[in-house]
Order: structure tokens, then sequence, then C-alpha cells
């Protein structure tokens, strides 16, 4: 979710991947997959680097997973012999 502010100056939060569309005419009109326009104070550029920072934020762990998970870079499992050293 991103938080977006409505002319009233009102916060409400928006789920990303209902946006169809977003236009400056010169106010900010955002358009809705379902058909619906907000209008919205934040600008055009601010409105796409929140969508980025959401897009991130969701699939950059997964990525980095995919990653070490392919090349084989694992968390190593604890020996036998590191859990007889941890008991010392």
């Amino acid at each position: 979710m991103i938080q977006l502010t409505k002319m009233d100056k009102e916060v409400f939060f928006l789920n990303p991947l209902h946006i169809e569309q977003v236009q400056e005419t010169p106010d900010t009109v955002i358009s809705l997959t379902n058909g619906k326009k907000l209008l919205v104070l934040d600008s055009a550029r601010e409105l796409v680097e929140k969508v980025l920072a959401f897009w991130r934020a969701s699939y950059q762990p997964a990525a980095e997973q995919a990653y070490l998970t392919r090349f084989h870079f694992r968390p190593r499992e604890p020996k036998e012999t590191d859990r007889a050293a941890g008991e010392a």
C-alpha cells in the first residue's frame, strides 16, 4: 500500500495494483482499474516514486533469495562440533 493525500488533505492508502494510469492536468488524477478516478495532492513524480518503493520492498527480498538459492549461497547448517563448542 502507498500513502497518498486527497485534495481535502485527508490521508489514505491505495493498493498500487489498482492503478491503471496517472495524469497531471495540472492536478494529479489516478485512474483505477475499476474505472474510478482519484484526485490527489501528490505529484505524478511522487506517486511513481512511491509505487517504485512499494515494488522494491515487495520483490527485493524474494529476488535476493532466488539469487542466493540459485548460486547455492545458503546459510551453513551448524555442525556437531559447533554445538559442542557452544556448550563449553
